[in-house]
């Protein structure tokens, strides 16, 4: 049997990853636009931008050590599922209610910290699910998830929020993080 990159956990975690980012591009972007067809304030929006990104440049410095306590796979699939949740509840929550600056900021810090979690767990797994000699090939799919996510992202998540506002992207991503979830248990 000829040995290839796409091995199943290679497979498994570069898809779950690819959706999670999905996730992030798409809410992390609706949101900045959410703030401003809200309140009018690109100083508002883009305060809320910055602070919602200080979860991504703060937590790694604090949680590597802990994370390095536990097994890398739990605390991606159980960050997959909670943030599903996450995302279904907001999704419902957006679907009844108006805008609620605190609460869309509570929402994005704790997606921004899910993600930063992940990142830091997935980068340390994911060595180990390269197949040997495949590192040079594995690492240049791995760096190119977040630039290409952000290229096909960008625009369908501004097509998605001016066509159907935000709930349904929650609500879809909520779907696919599930389904990552179920996936890599098979990890």
């Amino acid at each position: 049997m000829e040995k290839t990159l796409w091995s199943k956990n290679f497979t498994i975690i570069t898809l779950g990853t690819f959706i999670s980012a999905i996730g992030d591009v798409a809410i992390g972007f609706a949101l900045g636009f959410v703030v401003f067809d809200t309140t009018g304030s690109t100083l508002l929006s883009a305060l809320f931008t910055a602070v919602s990104s200080l979860p991504r440049i703060v937590l790694p410095i604090l949680i590597s050590p802990y994370l390095d306590n536990f097994r890398r796979k739990p605390v991606i699939v159980g960050l997959d599922y909670f943030n599903s949740a996450l995302f279904l509840l907001f999704g419902f929550y957006l679907l009844n209610h108006s805008f609620n600056l605190p609460l869309y900021l509570f929402f994005s810090l704790i997606g921004s910290s899910i993600g930063s979690i992940y990142g830091l767990a997935y980068e340390s797994l994911y060595p180990n699910l390269i197949p040997e000699g495949f590192a040079q090939k594995g690492y240049t799919i791995s760096g190119m998830l977040y630039p290409t996510v952000h290229m096909i992202m960008t625009p369908v998540a501004s097509i998605l929020y001016t066509q159907f506002g935000l709930a349904p992207i929650c609500l879809i991503e909520s779907v696919l993080l599930a389904g990552t979830g179920r996936r890599e248990t098979d990890l």
